[in-house]
């Protein structure tokens, strides 16, 4: 037995074509220009997988697709290559084929490939490399009688829901006694459709024997809509007699759409369920305990995790048993002193005790389960106790409650930053004896809800988060990206941004991230004369904590708009495009301004078009600091100028922000948004009252 180790994940960018536009020229006044393409949108990958050692034909679908220039692939040992069209066949832009290939030996797990065309670059679509064997679905399928047949178990079999009420059926065989998994992976591969709610495949799995599968009062043998930690279903079920089994894959609420493609594994497989201890100490070896279905003689691992403190925080882990490679496992990796719980530990006077820091693993075993800890601590000492279930797919919904040596509850906490995972932040006022309880909130428990309960001191830190993953600029303009930070421990620092691997000529817009503030915008600005390209950058924030200087790469995400709010993606590269000049750009009639509370100004603003673009512009700000707003500026046709109105409302935080004008046109059929480069706005102190002065009374005549 061995464990495979998770990927370190390497960029192939296969350039299959070279740009077809030609060099950008910058506009002038007389000149008619064109837009630039429609950037590339990718909606689904059919089959959304390849097999370690084989090369498979993958259709992208998606819309301006039209034409393919290259390809970008983000997995360690996968290429990819554009298939040519067959003569007299037109291309098509809502759809592509191309041929992925997994070398022997390519990391298993996720992948993500983008497709770059004289738009830009797409979003990513992620896939999967496995050791299995595939199969994609052959249409139709919906009905038992139709479905689509399963040569041998074990496998992968790959479809989409892509219409309203439709099902894919399967047939398979199987033998009494077998302990099948049936794993599918469906939100994993398209985390958030905007349109849609609940915004993801919504993923059901039902089992029938083929015999009874068309009778009108059947009943399944199994079936699974949810997994605990997770929105994909996992089914596990013992057959109970020989025979042929029919699977039916839906969306729960029988929607469909290009996004709800999937892939479903079967078999006998080796299934991790849980590990215990779920994770170790960096720098150390952990004899890992597992628990799951199909793993005899398998039940141990041992976890090595290496000192590099890069490593972390969570490993994905793939345990080789003489079954079979199982299923991928998420382990924590932590930094401090590790310890277990003893039971029985459900109340205070039989709590387990631990010294801090500490990390600290267990399980809520079963219903109503909790886990007591007792410690010491000293008046003033700040300690930050944390548990770490949600990163590592545990359906642990946790609840922490700190109380005295009396019984009496200090503090609670449940539901940190909209995960399930629970926090507490808390300065001792006395010397003494103290519990931290650990418990589920919905009361349940199973073995599966393991979690670490990480006990620090702060540590003050943050994580940088930029978005779009994919920005596109044309040449003469700039393009606007929208940095997030997260403080950690309280951390208020000023973090200093700036971009890495920009392309020659370009004017990085950078600055400070104040410490009053939770994002500020990065602005790429290009020349008139850059040439089209496509270049992976990294956007760096550098911070002081005392004398220790912190370096974070922000995390690339796509921000997608979800119900009423936003959420965020990670993707594995940063890629900004370069395109053709667009008919106008925007800028700022002034480089700075100040503002300060209760205060209303105006700030002139200045718009270019070439020949042929005359049209109404509505004008947006980007990057307004707290408590400052500014309303939508329409500029009229055949009108160049105008003025931005910017309010600050009382009490608005002093600080320093860069503000950037945007705004979206059609032109051409086409539609482009471009950017300004930034205004800095300075929020200053609000200038004090003058007293009135009294009036002298009138002398009496």
């Amino acid at each position: 037995m061995n464990a495979i180790l998770s990927p370190k994940t390497a960029s192939v960018c296969l350039l299959l074509a070279a740009w077809l536009s030609p060099n950008a020229v910058p506009a002038r006044a007389d000149e008619t220009v064109s837009m630039p393409s429609n950037a590339p949108i990718l909606y689904s990958a059919l089959p959304a997988g390849v097999t370690r050692g084989q090369s498979v034909e993958m259709a992208l679908s998606g819309v301006y697709l039209e034409p393919i220039q290259a390809v970008r692939v983000q997995a360690h040992g996968v290429k990819a290559e554009l298939i040519p069209l067959a003569k007299g066949k037109k291309p098509n832009h809502r759809r592509v084929v191309i041929k992925l290939t997994a070398a022997a030996d390519a990391d298993l797990g996720m992948g993500e490939l983008r497709v770059v065309t004289a738009g830009g670059v797409s979003n990513t679509l992620r896939f999967i490399v496995d050791a299995l064997p595939q199969i994609s679905e052959t249409e139709p399928n919906e009905t038992a009688a139709a479905a689509t047949a399963i040569p041998k178990l074990p496998i992968v079999v790959n479809g989409q829901v892509n219409r309203g009420e439709d099902r894919d059926c399967f047939r398979f065989s199987a033998k009494a006694g077998q302990k099948l998994v049936l794993d599918l992976c469906g939100q994993r591969l398209h985390p958030y459709v905007s349109s849609q709610r609940p915004g993801w495949f919504e993923g059901l799995i039902t089992v029938w024997r083929a015999a009874d599968a068309e009778a009108p009062s059947r009943r399944p043998v199994a079936y699974a809509h949810d997994f605990g930690g997770r929105q994909d279903p996992l089914l596990v079920f013992e057959v109970p007699q020989d025979g042929d089994y029919v699977v039916e894959v839906r969306d729960e609420l029988y929607r469909g759409r290009a996004q709800f493609y999937y892939r479903l594994t079967i078999g006998q497989l080796p299934y991790v369920l849980a590990a215990y201890p779920a994770g170790g100490k960096r720098g150390t070896t952990t004899p890992v305990e597992l628990f799951g279905v199909n793993l005899q003689p398998t039940r141990t691992f041992p976890l090595t995790i290496p000192a590099d403190p890069a490593v972390g925080p969570v490993l994905r882990e793939r345990i080789s048993t003489k079954s079979g490679i199982t299923n991928e496992v998420l382990l924590h990796v932590g930094d401090c002193t590790e310890a277990k719980e003893a039971e029985p530990n459900d109340q205070a006077d039989k709590a387990t005790a631990i010294q801090l820091p500490a990390v600290v693993n267990g399980v809520i075993e079963r219903e109503g389960d909790f886990d007591c800890y007792r410690f010491t601590a000293k008046r003033g000492e700040r300690w930050i106790f944390e548990t770490v279930a949600h990163l590592i797919e545990s359906p642990l919904d946790a609840r922490l409650d700190l109380y005295d040596a009396k019984g009496r509850r200090l503090k609670a906490g449940d539901d940190w930053k909209g995960t399930f995972d629970a926090r507490i932040d808390h300065t001792f006022a006395a010397d003494g004896q103290y519990t931290i309880r650990v418990g589920d909130q919905t009361g349940l428990g199973s073995r599966r809800h393991v979690y670490r309960l990480r006990i620090h001191q702060p540590q003050p830190d943050f994580r940088l988060t930029v978005s779009p993953d994919n920005p596109r600029v044309a040449a003469g303009g700039s393009v606007a990206l929208r940095v997030l930070v997260d403080r950690i421990d309280g951390f208020n620092g000023d973090i200093e941004l700036t971009v890495e691997g920009a392309p020659q000529g370009a004017v990085v817009h950078g600055g400070v991230l104040g410490g009053s503030l939770s994002e500020q915008t990065v602005v790429i600005s290009v020349p008139a004369d850059a040439k089209p390209s496509v270049t992976p950058i990294r956007l760096v924030g550098k911070a002081k904590v005392g004398d220790k200087e912190i370096v974070h790469a922000a995390v690339p995400s796509e921000q997608i708009r979800y119900i009423n709010t936003w959420k965020y993606v990670p993707a594995q590269d940063l890629v900004l495009a370069v395109v053709p000049s667009a008919p106008l750009s925007l800028e700022w009639a002034q480089p700075e301004v100040a503002i300060h509370s209760n205060q209303k100004i105006e700030v002139p603003v200045r718009l270019k078009r070439a020949k042929g673009f005359d049209g109404a512009v509505r004008v947006t700000a980007q990057g307004l600091p707290p408590r400052v707003a500014a309303p939508p500026l329409t500029i009229d046709a055949k009108t160049n100028e105008g003025k931005m109105e910017l309010r600050a409302y009382g009490k608005a935080p002093i600080n320093e922000a860069h503000v950037v004008l945007i705004t979206s046109v059609r032109f051409q059929g086409k539609t482009y948004t471009q950017a300004s480069a930034p205004l800095k706005l300075k929020v200053v102190e609000e200038p004090k009252k003058q007293p009135k002065k009294k009036a002298k009374p009138k002398k009496n005549s």
